[in-house]
């Protein structure tokens, strides 16, 4: 299914508003190059760096944001692994298989909720690394209280926080293309994403 919906996807979304094949009114267009524009960060100083020819893989490889960013994105998706497990866990409260797997959707439907909020007040204040931050707090408070007592309630309210990490994912991911972006630079921006999100998936491999 992710690979036909992959396929799809390479005719449907455009590379940039103006190549929207007529789907998006010149309105929607004008709003999309303004977001766009918002988006981008730095100034010429960025721009003669990046001057020279180079394809955006050289550049995203040259670049040592690139590499720690996909490094810390590879340590948060390793923290996140639990989820993967996250019918084991919830199998410890002691209930019977069906009503165990019932019990894994309000903490993932808090945690939507959650991540919608958090991301929002990220756009709004500009700031990426605190939001992140607490969210990571959350959920290592999740996993303390787990691990410290074996009462149902206490148990249960954990794995609402532990889902919290997930917030996290979803602003660091903006995190990355916020520190990716610049004028001239949407072939190196388009890279490095794949790459980060690629080179992370190692934490995945190694957490499950």
């Amino acid at each position: 299914m992710t690979v036909v919906v992959a396929i799809c996807a390479m005719f449907i979304l455009p590379d940039f508003p103006d190549t929207s094949a007529g789907w998006l009114t010149a309105e929607e267009q004008a709003l999309a190059r303004m977001r766009m524009k918002e988006d981008v960060i730095g100034g010429n100083e960025d721009m003669e760096d990046f001057k020279g020819g180079k394809s955006g893989l050289k550049q995203a490889l040259s670049d040592w944001k690139v590499w720690w960013l996909a490094l810390a994105l590879t340590s948060l998706k390793l923290c996140l692994s639990f989820s993967t497990f996250f019918p084991t866990i919830s199998a410890t409260l002691g209930y019977n298989s069906t009503v165990s797997l019932l019990l894994c959707v309000p903490p993932w439907l808090f945690a939507t909720y959650a991540a919608f909020e958090m991301s929002r007040r990220s756009d709004r204040a500009g700031e990426r690394f605190g939001h992140i931050t607490i969210s990571i707090i959350v959920g290592i408070l999740g996993f303390l209280m787990a691990t410290a007592t074996m009462n149902t309630a206490v148990r249960y309210i954990s794995m609402f926080l532990m889902a919290q990490m997930h917030t996290g994912f979803i602003i660091f991911t903006a995190w990355v293309s916020n520190s990716t972006s610049g004028p001239s630079k949407s072939s190196k921006q388009a890279v490095a994403l794949a790459f980060i999100n690629a080179f992370s998936t190692l934490g995945v491999i190694v957490g499950s």
